[in-house]
């Protein structure tokens, strides 16, 4: 048996978020979103034969992404840009800041709530926008040059005749 060790806990509260209509690059919505979740859902199923042995099937997954937003009515925020391109497919991008590679998914995009309590508090929404298909992690691949390799001057660099020019 192989002992997993737990090696990049991490919190939401160091996070990044950007929604793009289509695959186009996202603007970046971190500054509105205090819950970005994806949640799957899925059933089981147990058969049971005549002698009492019992099978167990389980549906393959379906996601969903929960956001929770401060509601800002400026035309630039979140709040309007879901009302306005409700129905109309993006491409999410989470990247928790102390994880390595980022989330991103194809969702459906949906209009969150509008107004709240007269008890003074932030107006809050809480949205949830269909999957499609599931969300993927992104491997971020390292640079190939290393921070050792920049700025490094070759012996035959120093050596060499500068050309002169005509």
């Amino acid at each position: 048996m192989t002992v997993v060790p737990l090696t990049t806990p991490y919190t939401m509260s160091t996070a990044t978020i950007t929604i793009g209509l289509g695959v186009t690059p996202g603007d970046d919505y971190t500054a509105a979103v205090s819950q970005a979740q994806f949640d799957p859902a899925f059933s089981s199923n147990t058969w049971t034969g005549i002698g009492g042995n019992a099978l167990t099937f389980t549906s393959p997954a379906s996601w969903s992404l929960v956001l929770a937003i401060a509601q800002d009515l400026a035309p630039a925020g979140l709040l309007r840009f879901l009302f306005d391109h409700q129905g109309e497919s993006a491409t999410v991008v989470l990247t928790p800041l102390a994880a390595e590679d980022p989330i991103t998914a194809g969702v459906i995009l949906a209009p969150g709530s509008i107004g709240g309590s007269a008890d003074g508090s932030a107006a809050v929404a809480t949205i949830t926008l269909g999957v499609q298909g599931k969300p993927s992690f992104v491997v971020v691949a390292a640079d190939e040059e290393t921070a050792d390799d920049v700025d490094v001057i070759e012996y035959d660099d120093l050596t060499a005749t500068p050309a002169r020019s005509a």
